[in-house]
């Protein structure tokens, strides 16, 4: 074997051990501490909804039930057809959504949302990504625009549960010669990047960097609203 670390994380009454034998540190607590009813083992529950070891698929199932539990008992329901097509509503900008906003009640249910959101990415639904990330800057103070736009996302899961996304993991072919070079030592003058003295050395494949500054501007309605009265 090889040496690791062992990491036991608890909130409150909460435990997680990560270890690749788990019981031994579990029965020696257990002669200090109660644990209730013997409950220990593999995780069965996580941020709202039932998890398995690496199925993002019944994750995802499981959190569109929950949520489906929690519209029911208002008298609502997910939203299908056209609509549940895409993550985001068409005409929606959260950047200035002026809806009423959220009781405690419901600003609540909207952080367990965006949890629930969250770490469906995290497993891999990287396709409601940009989604997610917008909405979950507003979890201190959520609007009824924002929620519905959360429950949009879960309807469009529902509606696309098994989808994939397909990577190519060979090597691109770049033909450097369809880039125009340009010459900018009139503007910067003859330098050089300068680089740590103890970089460790390269390992691997070259890296191809492709860097864009602002790119999301234009579609963002706050910042363009900023510069007009600028």
């Amino acid at each position: 074997g090889f040496e690791y670390y062992e990491h036991v994380l608890i909130f409150v009454d909460d435990m997680l051990h990560v270890s690749h034998d788990c019981k031994p540190t579990l029965k020696t607590l257990a002669t200090t501490c109660e644990l209730k009813d013997d409950s220990y083992g593999t995780p069965e529950r996580c941020l709202g909804a039932n998890v398995k070891k690496y199925d993002l698929e019944n994750y995802v199932k499981s959190a569109v039930a929950t949520v489906k539990g929690i519209l029911k008992e208002d008298g609502l329901k997910l939203a299908t057809g056209r609509q549940a097509d895409r993550p985001h509503p068409e005409k929606h900008r959260p950047e200035v959504d002026i809806t009423e906003e959220l009781d405690e009640s419901l600003t609540s249910r909207y952080q367990q949302l965006i949890g629930m959101l969250r770490w469906a990415c995290e497993l891999g639904r990287i396709d409601i990504l940009y989604e997610v990330s917008k909405l979950s800057s507003f979890n201190c103070m959520p609007r009824k625009g924002h929620l519905d736009a959360a429950y949009n996302i879960f309807a469009c899961l529902d509606k696309h549960e098994n989808s994939r996304l397909v990577q190519d993991w060979d090597w691109p072919v770049v033909r450097e010669e369809s880039f125009e070079k340009q010459d900018w030592t009139e503007f910067y003058g003859n330098v050089s990047e300068e680089m740590p003295p103890n970089r460790p050395p390269p390992r691997g494949n070259d890296v191809i960097i492709s860097m864009f500054t602002d790119a999301d501007h234009a579609g963002n309605l706050m910042t363009c609203w900023f510069v007009d009265i600028l």
